[in-house]
């Protein structure tokens, strides 16, 4: 177990207002998440000690990087509901991933192989260079053709909207909800993108708020923010996330 957690380092318990996160990188083994079973389990159990008690899972799928597939992602995902440890947690657990818009994601869609959130969900993530091409049409065939109900993994982080927020509006008003990470409102990814992230929040355009968790560093800086005075900026905001009303 974590040794903040063990040694009480924290003199209040942090806990988070919702109880459902559809963000993280969490099976073990199969993308630059957790390493191992014993990682994924410590990272597991830290969420849920600070109130996450539903997971979704979501591994990258990426072509040549991280090309995930439902067996790849099932195989790894399996090794953690079978773990001891898990079962007396009282958290649930599923899977499914974080699509990177590009050819192995349309060849899964084509080959019915994607591996859906809950309600017919699908997380999918830009290419950190540049926004994709015919991005609005294709978010549109996701809906229309597939049937599937975007979500825009962490609008915040993609440097090209930083001075651009009409078109995430845009893209929002079109069916797109988007999910911004916890990381990115304490900080962790700079000044700007934190920045950039409150004013979504405060626009009323973010629907789901993600841990994007790969690593104890990042269990470590969420439980610091959630005992900052910039978490109640968050909380002032909390009506709009839909975190554990979407997906019963």
């Amino acid at each position: 177990m974590l040794s903040f957690f063990s040694k009480n380092k924290y003199k209040q318990e942090p806990c988070l207002f919702y109880h459902t996160d559809i963000h993280s990188h969490l099976c073990p083994g199969i993308d630059d998440g957790a390493k191992d079973l014993s990682t994924a389990i410590e990272l597991i159990s830290g969420l849920n000690k600070l109130g996450i008690t539903r997971m979704i899972i979501t591994p990258h799928v990426t072509d040549e990087v991280f090309p995930n597939n439902a067996t790849t992602i099932n195989n790894a995902f399996n090794q953690l509901l079978n773990a001891p440890i898990i079962k007396q947690l009282n958290i649930q657990l599923s899977c499914s991933a974080e699509y990177r818009i590009d050819n192995l994601l349309i060849d899964q869609l084509r080959s019915k192989s994607v591996i859906p959130l809950p309600n017919d969900y699908i997380l999918v993530e830009n290419s950190w260079i540049q926004e994709p091409f015919n991005l609005e049409g294709f978010l549109y065939s996701l809906q229309s053709d597939y049937g599937y109900r975007p979500i825009l993994a962490h609008p915040e982080r993609y440097e090209y909207y930083l001075d651009d927020k009409d078109r995430l509006l845009k893209l929002h008003n079109n069916g797109v909800l988007f999910q911004t990470n916890l990381l990115s409102f304490s900080g962790r990814y700079g000044k700007k993108i934190k920045r950039f992230a409150e004013s979504l929040l405060n626009d009323n355009l973010v629907d789901f708020i993600g841990s994007d968790m790969h690593h104890h560093i990042h269990l470590e800086e969420i439980t610091k923010y959630i005992l900052s005075k910039d978490y109640t900026k968050l909380l002032k905001n909390r009506h709009t996330i839909k975190n554990d009303i979407a997906f019963v």
